[in-house]
């Protein structure tokens, strides 16, 4: 779903939105996964669901931005 808007974006001549949606899935997964791997316990597949829920959070950012876009840009007449 994710490369489904980010292409709808790029067809709309702007792609900068999913390009700082995917900056900040970058960012929470980095950001959360250092602190993360220095807990005693730490395991492998917390990186894996770390990574669903980035992309998670990166898809309703998406939505979320792609709504915004549409609602700015399909503005109909009465």
């Amino acid at each position: 779903m994710n490369f489904v808007v980010s292409s709808l974006f790029q067809a709309m001549g702007n792609s900068m939105p999913p390009l700082i949606a995917a900056g900040i899935r970058n960012g929470l997964s980095v950001g959360l996964l250092i602190p993360l791997s220095r807990w005693p316990g730490f395991e492998l597949r917390w990186i894996w669901w770390l990574s669903v829920a980035a992309v998670a959070i990166q898809l309703l950012l998406n939505v979320w931005l792609v709504r915004r876009e549409f609602r700015t840009r399909l503005v109909f007449g009465a």
